[in-house]
């Protein structure tokens, strides 16, 4: 009797020669692809200044986007003051002081929300009409997102969570300025500070005779920051100095960082530009709200110096200031404030002059490969992580399927053998025959 066994037609060297060279043809196509998006990513980003683009027009200050208004109407434009970042720097929030409002933008500057007044319906002003009447400072907890909000020309300073419901109202005396951290809340204005509990009791006063230039007095505080310490830097500003007190209120050091604007132009008369260089080497002007980088530095921005300086948190120490005046990007145009965001190692700042907010990035602020890589993702350039993503989607498939079907044709293949007689099938007569079958 005679039985003819079939076994898979094993493919011809032709037809793999035709698969390995697709399978190359499709490798190089994908690697080509991959790098042409990857290029065209870099051009966007330097086109865009996304990684912030440092130039002498602006004064090594890296420009990476702006934000003019929150729509096309003229009613639409910005009138920025403060600037304050978000938990994990998912928002930045402005106050648009002219306007009477807070704008909420996302990291990449859309607008995310416009607020007129506070939610009271959750808060402890229930049912009370709260408007935002010219909004000076800003804060924002780090922690659970409460903002704080200060308004100079009503005497008070707000707490809000993070929907905008208002939890309580504090009075305060021409309120310019606000910190926030984990622990307390500090406020400050024409004559002092003072520090409060998170939910709002009192913990002490720093100040508050009256405007003073004396060691122990302060002109108008613009400028707040605390550490996780609970220190306190503060800025004077008319009194173009800069200090520190520890968690207890004792002042650890002072540091004159420029001419005093409260003492008239001859405060430093008959004093040549080598002379007032070492006696104030930043030249401060009128220094504003301050804020604390990724390095540890202080950093605040001049109003009419027209640049971003920062200071030593050990001893006030000038460590150096960059920007140039001019309404272009990057430039500083009478800017009144600036808040850090980590996430990015980027500086909001509020261009009061020319009404915008820009993103920056300065020199030595402790940033690393995370932080720009994290700082490139959330704008404009996020657009490529799509069809970059596809490519490399599309090439893990590939190779999951190819591998998926040699494994289904190679246990097609040994069931084969083992239901024809293996032992038959791999003798010499079967191999000289092609392996195509057998005859017994």
């Amino acid at each position: 009797m005679t039985e003819e066994m079939q076994v898979p037609e094993d493919k011809s060297p032709k037809k793999r020669t035709r698969n390995r060279n697709a399978r190359i043809i499709l490798t190089v196509t994908a690697i080509i692809l991959l790098l042409m998006i990857v290029a065209a990513c870099a051009l966007l980003g330097s086109l865009l200044g996304i990684f912030g683009n440092e130039t002498d027009d602006t004064g090594e200050i890296g420009w990476i986007r702006s934000i003019y208004s929150i729509g096309p109407n003229i009613e639409d434009q910005i009138s920025p003051a403060r600037a304050a970042v978000g938990p994990g720097g998912n928002h930045f929030y402005i106050t648009d002081q002219g306007n009477a409002r807070i704008i909420r933008l996302t990291p990449n500057f859309q607008v995310d929300g416009v607020f007129y007044e506070a939610n009271t319906n959750g808060g402890a002003y229930d049912g009370t009409y709260m408007p935002f009447y010219f909004p000076s400072g800003i804060a924002v907890a780090q922690d659970n997102g409460d903002i704080i909000v200060t308004r100079m020309t009503y005497g008070d300073f707000w707490v809000m969570n993070s929907s905008m419901e208002l939890q309580f109202i504090r009075r305060f005396p021409e309120p310019s300025a606000v910190a926030v951290n984990r622990d307390m809340i500090v406020v400050g204005g024409i004559g002092g500070f003072a520090a409060y509990e998170r939910d709002g009791t009192p913990i002490g006063l720093i100040g508050f005779s009256n405007a003073t230039s004396e060691p122990d007095g302060f002109d108008y505080i613009n400028g707040l920051a605390l550490d996780t310490n609970n220190n306190v830097y503060v800025v004077d500003t008319y009194n173009t100095r800069l200090s520190k007190y520890d968690n207890v209120g004792n002042q650890v050091w002072l540091q004159e960082i420029g001419p005093p604007r409260n003492r008239g132009i001859d405060s430093n008369k008959g004093l040549d530009a080598a002379q007032l260089a070492e006696l104030y080497p930043g030249m401060a002007q009128m220094p504003m709200q301050m804020t604390i980088d990724g390095a540890g530095r202080l950093v605040l921005i001049d109003f009419h110096d027209f640049t971003v300086q920062a200071y030593s948190p050990e001893d006030g120490s000038f460590l150096g200031k960059w920007g140039v005046f001019g309404s272009g990007d990057g430039q500083i145009y009478y800017a009144s404030g600036i808040a850090y965001d980590a996430a990015q190692d980027a500086f909001i700042l509020t261009d009061t002059g020319v009404g915008r907010a820009q993103l920056i990035t300065v020199p030595g602020s402790g940033g690393n490969l995370i932080t720009g890589l994290n700082r490139a993702l959330r704008g404009p350039l996020s657009m490529c992580l799509i069809p970059l993503l596809i490519i490399i989607l599309g090439l893990i498939a590939y190779t999951i399927l190819r591998s998926t079907q040699k494994r289904r044709e190679r246990l097609q293949l040994e069931q084969a053998i083992a239901a024809s007689g293996a032992d038959e099938l791999m003798s010499a007569d079967v191999i000289s025959d092609g392996g195509v079958g057998a005859k017994t």
